[in-house]
């Protein structure tokens, strides 16, 4: 599978306009979209209305810049776009789990609590996406000028599930970043986006 991953252009028209004509090739089989697309819900209903444009699904979570209910309500009536905080979508062999929101949480008992859920319903022979907003704790992905400012809860529930793809964002200076932890593949593919091939 071959899939265009972004994350925080924060209402760039521009830039969306560029990943909407890429994810519209035909080698493109899945979007994957980890928040932060709006500025504070401003303009999001613009943004996502050229999103649906790409005509195939989209993996979506809730940035810190958007709130779960309004995106789940938007979700439900666009059937291309798959919410996944806090849920699972199932495409052919891949399970896509994701938790949005987050800023600079160090410890999130609410993600916690997801990552257990997730693991019920994960079957062995899933092969798993995780999408999360926030980076994992003590990474390259969570490096901000020395310090690590990611989530403790969210690499644990890397390590616990074991995905064979993670994606996050929030910290644009880690935009286009990626690395390895444990046999999970993890990029934050930024907001000018990332194709990767599974």
């Amino acid at each position: 599978m071959k899939l265009l991953a972004f994350t925080d252009i924060h209402a760039d028209m521009g830039l969306l306009r560029k990943l909407v004509k890429r994810a519209q090739k035909k080698d493109i089989e899945v979007v994957v979209c980890a928040g932060d697309f709006s500025i504070f819900e401003n303009h999001a209903g613009v943004v996502l209305t050229l999103m649906e444009k790409i005509g195939k699904p989209i993996v979506i979570i809730p940035g810190n810049h958007e709130t779960p209910e309004r995106l789940a309500h938007w979700c439900k009536k666009h059937p291309l776009f798959k919410f996944v905080h806090k849920c699972l979508w199932r495409y052919h062999e891949w399970a896509f789990v994701g938790w949005g929101t987050d800023g600079f949480s160090l410890r999130n008992v609410e993600m916690r609590n997801a990552a257990r859920e997730f693991r019920t319903q994960l079957k062995k022979e899933d092969k798993v996406i995780m999408v999360t907003h926030q980076p994992p704790h003590g990474t390259d992905l969570d490096n901000l000028d020395g310090r690590h400012v990611g989530n403790i809860d969210i690499r644990k529930a890397i390590e616990g599930i074991k995905p064979a793809l993670y994606i996050c964002g929030h910290l644009h200076e880690n935009a286009g970043k990626s690395g390895k932890l444990g046999s999970t593949m993890m990029v934050n593919p930024g907001w000018k986006g990332m194709v990767i091939e599974l």
